[in-house]
């Protein structure tokens, strides 16, 4: 059974200033926390090479890499450099996220570096 609990109005409206002010602090951090890009360049790096293994052929690479609507920077015989996406900080500074697929002789995927670039509006 729900107790019910009597609140003066004064206590109701300060409850409620409350829990605005904490939406107002939660809900950024929480957009900014979700944000795959603000993870670090390693674990950006491992999940890649979750799909994208050692070994995986360069056109299989590419297709994954279209198939995320990704920006291409470059696509030599041994590189694809992908822009991910970038991010901002509150005043005036950009994160640019960009990946960089790096193949063998026989167009197979060796590495994967991931470099993230500040850069001031």
């Amino acid at each position: 059974m729900i107790k019910k609990i009597n609140l003066s109005e004064h206590q109701s409206k300060k409850i409620r200033k409350i829990i605005i002010i904490l939406l107002i602090i939660l809900i950024p951090v929480l957009i900014i926390m979700l944000n795959p890009l603000r993870r670090s360049e390693e674990t950006i790096r491992k999940k890649l090479l979750k799909v994208t293994h050692i070994g995986t052929e360069k056109q299989d690479v590419l297709n994954e890499v279209n198939s995320h609507k990704n920006e291409y920077v470059s696509n030599s015989d041994r590189f694809i450099d992908v822009f991910m996406g970038e991010y901002y900080y509150p005043i005036l500074f950009c994160e640019c996220v960009s990946a960089l697929y790096k193949f063998d002789e026989n167009n197979r995927l060796v590495d994967i570096i991931v470099s993230k670039e500040l850069d001031g509006l």
